[in-house]
């Protein structure tokens, strides 16, 4: 195992937890999601689950509960989640209308996500309903950037070129290095807008 990890660079965490996972064999069922009321959900929280907004960047961007962790539902959601979201607490999802709860259930459980306590009901529009905060996140394009730049692109797609001065902490390193990265505004990037 130490030596296939080893030519990937840097990769998932959840890539250390796989052979245990396949070797548990099949899941299973139907993975699904949960309805949770807003309460739930709040309670939740408090008792340390992880929200993850699998809406897309701009629907997020626009409004959403505050510390929530986007991964936009895409085809490599599931490698993102197993980047970025805790494995050992349950999560909870909220997502749009549009989006198939199982999709986001089975993308999960391929990488051993399987504590999901369930979904939002209603998504966003029962979270501001029960007037709940929210928060925003500002969208700039490239002729708006100013001050200072967090590059969260890999290694390799920093190292191929970069915006002078700019500081870089690969996405998938952020949690960890969180106290190197500026506590005040500033842009960050990556290479398509998704991360």
């Amino acid at each position: 195992m130490k030596e296939l990890l080893g030519s990937l660079g840097s990769y998932p965490p959840y890539f250390r937890r796989l052979g245990e996972i396949n070797r548990q064999g099949v899941l299973v069922g139907t993975p699904e999601l949960s309805p949770l009321e807003v309460g739930a959900v709040r309670r939740l929280l408090v008792d340390g689950a992880r929200l993850i907004d699998v809406r897309p960047v701009d629907e997020f961007a626009a409004a959403h509960v505050p510390g929530a962790l986007s991964i936009p539902l895409r085809p490599v959601f599931a490698s993102w989640l197993g980047w970025l979201a805790p494995h050992d607490r349950p999560l909870v999802v909220v997502r749009g209308a549009d989006q198939d709860p199982t999709e986001i259930a089975w993308q999960a459980a391929k990488i051993g996500y399987v504590d999901l306590a369930g979904e939002l009901v209603g998504g966003m529009d029962a979270w501001t309903a029960a007037e709940l905060p929210t928060t925003t996140t500002r969208l700039v394009g490239p002729d708006e950037v100013s001050g200072p730049v967090l590059d969260i692109r890999q290694e390799p797609e920093f190292v191929s070129g970069h915006l002078p001065g700019a500081q870089h902490v690969e996405l998938g390193d952020l949690p960890s290095r969180v106290d190197e990265v500026p506590q005040a505004p500033l842009i960050v990037m990556c290479g398509h807008g998704e991360r």
